[in-house]
């Protein structure tokens, strides 16, 4: 009869967790070679994030740029609340966004989201290394999708490289590591790194 109970649990717990995630994916770049280019020349990034979950439908979402300095939460902004008008409302089962982001000539990290239909205002960060470039990584490594909690969850983190004793330096190691999204600065040593976070409600 215990077991019994137990794997009737267990069956219970499946669709509630399932309620709880979505699926992410993160597409980087864009196809056009010329264009490419510009967005080298410019320092621009574009990202296209995609979410999808039966359980996204008439819920409302919340993204922030958090600055961790030494791996210490320094600040969080406010990039977009959906709450603020209904029409900013998720209406099916999913939901895409870009993002479009620049490192300027004045060390700044500029960011916008586009939606729908809709975009959120241009926001600047002071940038404070200029040893080596930051560049802005996912956490999906080489697979395609990912499931992640609607309570709150990692997109992309700005960084700046491990550096290995003989000089050699790797982003792809910081993103793509086991670590935390926010215990990265602490773990690789980063005087300044930037996650952008959502949340679905």
């Amino acid at each position: 009869m215990k077991y019994m109970l137990y794997a009737f649990c267990l069956w219970l717990s499946i669709p509630l967790n399932a309620q709880n995630t979505a699926t992410l994916k993160v597409d980087y770049g864009v196809e056009d070679p010329s264009l490419r280019q510009i967005m080298d020349f410019e320092n621009i990034s574009v990202h296209r994030v995609e979410l999808n979950g039966d359980n996204l439908v008439d819920k409302n979402y919340v993204l922030t740029l958090e600055e961790y300095t030494k791996g210490r939460l320094k600040g969080s902004t406010l990039l977009f609340d959906s709450s603020e008008a209904n029409a900013f409302k998720i209406k099916r089962n999913s939901l895409s966004f870009t993002v479009i982001s620049k490192i300027t000539e004045r060390n700044e990290f500029k960011i916008e989201l586009y939606f729908n239909g809709f975009r959120s205002k241009k926001s600047y960060f002071d940038l404070k290394i200029t040893d080596y470039a930051y560049a802005l990584k996912d956490f999906l490594g080489a697979q395609q999708e990912i499931d992640v909690p609607l309570d709150g969850f990692s997109i992309l983190a700005l960084i700046t490289p491990t550096v290995h004793a003989d000089g050699s330096t790797s982003y792809c190691e910081v993103a793509q590591s086991n670590v935390a999204p926010e215990a990265l600065g602490e773990e690789y040593q980063m005087p300044q790194n930037f996650l952008l976070k959502m949340k679905i409600e």
